[in-house]
């Protein structure tokens, strides 16, 4: 078996700007996703003791998953476009 040699015309070639630009969106998913479950914990004893809606209970319930879900692909995100800077940064 022979290895391949990637040509320089066969690699990616990404944008620093781009990558920093997508580094702070994911950066903000985590932290809203952090908000969301922050204001999940608080109004889930309130919701349970005032004896609210079913609805309201529901969409306190759902945004706690939203907020989970925010955080996990956040971070998944933010990992990703760190480690693209950090070796951006070695090349230059």
């Amino acid at each position: 078996m022979t290895a391949t040699v990637s040509s320089p015309d066969d690699r990616i070639h990404l944008s620093w700007t781009k990558t920093r630009r997508d580094f702070h969106v994911s950066l903000a998913l985590v932290i809203a996703g952090i908000v969301l479950e922050v204001v999940y914990y608080w109004l889930t004893p309130w919701v349970a003791s005032s004896g609210a809606s079913a609805l309201t209970a529901w969409t306190i319930l759902i945004a706690g998953g939203v907020g989970y879900v925010l955080i996990l692909v956040g971070a998944i995100f933010t990992g990703v476009n760190w480690s693209l800077l950090r070796k951006a940064n070695k090349t230059v």
